[in-house]
C-alpha cells in the first residue's frame, strides 16, 4: 500500500489537487472501439468517476465531481464515444468533433483548435489522445513523461489507449507502439507480441488481446495486475484499471485480477454475462447482456453508484410493422388522389409516412392504433405508401409498405364542335397579324382529375385542308376565363390567340395538363 501511496503522490503535481488516483481508459474499455454509438449503455470508468452513453446517445456521469469531470455540458448533445480520464472526461459528438470537460491542468481538457474530426478518443491520467479521420494521432495535455509526444514514425493507427502516463496504439498493420513513462516497462512492447486485436493501458501496466484471442500483459506487476491467469483462455475484450485488469471471456463472462483492496477485482457472483467492461482507478463497471449497468469496487466518492435509469433494462423492443393497409386503389386508375389506411401495433410515439421513396413526414391522420395518409397530385406511373412508427423509447419499427397501384394516362381531350368559329377582332396591316377569338366546345375525355379541364390552345394554318406549322398561342392557357367549374366533363370556353398568319381557315387543338392532345378542329372565318 505504501508503494501505491508513493505512486499517487508522484502524480499529485500533475493532477493539481484532483483525487490522488488516476485511471487508464481505452476506447474499447471506456467507450466503443470504433467510436460508433452503442445500442446499449456504453460505459467508461475514470479515476473516481464513471460516465456512460445512454441508449438515446446522450451522456451521463456520476461519482467524484470536485473538478467538474462528472458534469456533462448542457450543450453537449448526442455522442458516439466517451472516455473518462483521471480527472477529466472527453467525448466524440455525433458530428465527429470532440468536447472535453473537468480538470484542465496542462490543457488536458482543451481540445486543439485544429484537431478537426476524429474517429476515436482516449483520456489518460493527465493527457488526451485521439485518432483523427485520416487515421493519424494527436495528443495534448501533460507531457512530462512524453505521453503526449506522438512518435514521428508512428504512421496511421486503428486504436489508441491512454494510461496514467503512457500511451499505446495499434497500428494499421496490427502491431503495437507505446510511448511515455516507462519506468516499469509499461511502454516497452514485448518483442514477441506479434499482431493484436485490442490494447489497454493501465496505471503502469499494459495488456493486449492477440489475434488468437489470448491475452498478454507487461509493465508494473507488484499486485499481479500484469499476470494473466493461466486458466483465462480466450477473451473478447480487456480493460486495465489503475492496478487491476479485467476481461470478458468468449463465453461473455467477466474475470478480473490484480489489486483488490477495494473489491475492484472481485466480480459479483450474480453478474452473469456482459457486453462491455471498464476498469477505473479503484472500481470496475460492466454492461450486462440485458443492457443494465453494474459497478463494483471503491464507492467512497460514488463511482459505483449507478444511476437508477441504467439499472433497469431499457425497452429495446421495436413496434410491430405497420399494416395491413386499406383503401389502396385498384392496380390501374386515372385518379391522382388516394387515402391509404393502416393499422399500428401500438398507440403513441411518432408515426411517419412517405410516398414512394420520398421524404418521411407526419401521416395525415393517426388516432390510437389506426391511421391514414392522403396523397394527391400524383404523377403517372406506379405509387406506394410506406409507414413507420417510433415509440416513446426511441425504438423504430420496420417499415410497412402498401401494395403498389398505377396511375394511367386518361384519354385525350376532344374538340367536339366549333361553337362560334373564328372572328377577326383586329388586323395589323404592318405586321400582317390577326387577333382572333375562338369559342369551342370541348370534352376532357372523362378525366375528372383536378385541373384536367384547364387546357392549352395551339393554332395552325391550313394547307390543302391540313394543319401545318403549328405555333403555341403565345404560351397563354385556354380558356383565359377562370370561371370554369372543375369536374365537368363537357364545357365551352373562350380564349385569345395572336397569329402571325393572315390566312384562313385555321386549325386549333387543345392539350390537357397531363400532356394529352385533342384532335385538330378546322375553323373558318
Amino acid at each position: 500500500m505504501s508503494h501505491l501511496y508513493r505512486m499517487s503522490v508522484r502524480r499529485a503535481a500533475a493532477l493539481a489537487g484532483a483525487v490522488a488516483i488516476t485511471a487508464s481508459l481505452t476506447a474499447a474499455a471506456g467507450g466503443t472501439s470504433s467510436a460508433e454509438a452503442a445500442t446499449f449503455p456504453s460505459i467508461t470508468a475514470g479515476g473516481a468517476h464513471t460516465c456512460a452513453i445512454k441508449t438515446n446517445d446522450t451522456a451521463t456521469c456520476w461519482g467524484y465531481n470536485g473538478l467538474g469531470q462528472a458534469s456533462v455540458p448542457t450543450d453537449l448533445g448526442t455522442v458516439k464515444q466517451i472516455t473518462a480520464g483521471g480527472s477529466h472526461t472527453c467525448a466524440i459528438k455525433t458530428n465527429d468533433t470532440v468536447a472535453c470537460w473537468g480538470y484542465n491542468g496542462d490543457g488536458r481538457a482543451s481540445v486543439p483548435t485544429d484537431l478537426g474530426t476524429v474517429k476515436q478518443i482516449t483520456a489518460g491520467g493527465s493527457h488526451t489522445c485521439a485518432i483523427k479521420t485520416n487515421d493519424t494521432v494527436a495528443c495534448w495535455g501533460y507531457n512530462g513523461d512524453g505521453q503526449a509526444s506522438v512518435p514521428t514514425d508512428l504512421g496511421t493507427v486503428k486504436q489508441i489507449t491512454g494510461g496514467d502516463a503512457h500511451t499505446c496504439a495499434i497500428k494499421t498493420n496490427d502491431t503495437v507502439a507505446c510511448w511515455g513513462y516507462n519506468y516499469y516497462g509499461q511502454a516497452s512492447v514485448p518483442t514477441d507480441l506479434g499482431t493484436v486485436k485490442q490494447i489497454t493501458a493501465g496505471g503502469y501496466h499494459t495488456c493486449a488481446i492477440k489475434t488468437n484471442d489470448t491475452v498478454v500483459c507487461w509493465g508494473w506487476n507488484d499486485y499481479g495486475q500484469a499476470t494473466v491467469p493461466t486458466d483465462l483462455g480466450t477473451v473478447k475484450q480487456i480493460t486495465a484499471g489503475y492496478v487491476h485488469t479485467c476481461a470478458i471471456k468468449t463465453n461473455d463472462t467477466a474475470t478480473c485480477w490484480g489489486y483488490n483492496y477495494n473489491g475492484q477485482a472481485s466480480v459479483p457472483t450474480d453478474l452473469g454475462t456482459v457486453k462491455q467492461i471498464t476498469g477505473g482507478g479503484y472500481h470496475t463497471c460492466a454492461t450486462k447482456t440485458n443492457d443494465t449497468v453494474v459497478c463494483w469496487g471503491d464507492n467512497t466518492l460514488g463511482a459505483t453508484s449507478v444511476p437508477a435509469e441504467l439499472t433497469v433494462a431499457p425497452d429495446l423492443t421495436k413496434p410491430s410493422t405497420p399494416g395491413p393497409f386499406t383503401g389502396v386503389p385498384s392496380s390501374s386508375t386515372t385518379s391522382t388522389t388516394a387515402t391509404i389506411g393502416f393499422t399500428l401495433g401500438e398507440s403513441g410515439g411518432a408515426v411517419e409516412c412517405r410516398l414512394d421513396s420520398g421524404s418521411w413526414g407526419p401521416c395525415t391522420n393517426v388516432v390510437g392504433t389506426s391511421g391514414s395518409h392522403t396523397v394527391s397530385g400524383l404523377s403517372l406511373g406506379s405509387h406506394k405508401v410506406s409507414v413507420r412508427q417510433t415509440d416513446t423509447a426511441n425504438n423504430t419499427s420496420d417499415t410497412g409498405t402498401s401494395s403498389s397501384w398505377t396511375i394511367t394516362a386518361p384519354v385525350a381531350p376532344t374538340v367536339l364542335t366549333p361553337a362560334a368559329g373564328v372572328k377577326t377582332l383586329l388586323r395589323n396591316a404592318a405586321t400582317n397579324t390577326w387577333t382572333i377569338k375562338v369559342s369551342l366546345l370541348f370534352s376532357t375525355g372523362g378525366d375528372t382529375r383536378p385541373g384536367a379541364q384547364f387546357l392549352t390552345l395551339q393554332v395552325a394554318v391550313d394547307s390543302n385542308g391540313k394543319p401545318v406549322t403549328t405555333k403555341p398561342a403565345d404560351g397563354a392557357p385556354f380558356p383565359t376565363a377562370p370561371a370554369i367549374t372543375q369536374g365537368v366533363v363537357n364545357w365551352s370556353g373562350t380564349g385569345d390567340a395572336k397569329l402571325t398568319w393572315a390566312s384562313t381557315p385555321v386549325w386549333v387543338r387543345i392539350q390537357n395538363k397531363f400532356g394529352k392532345w385533342s384532335n385538330w378542329a378546322r375553323l373558318t372565318a
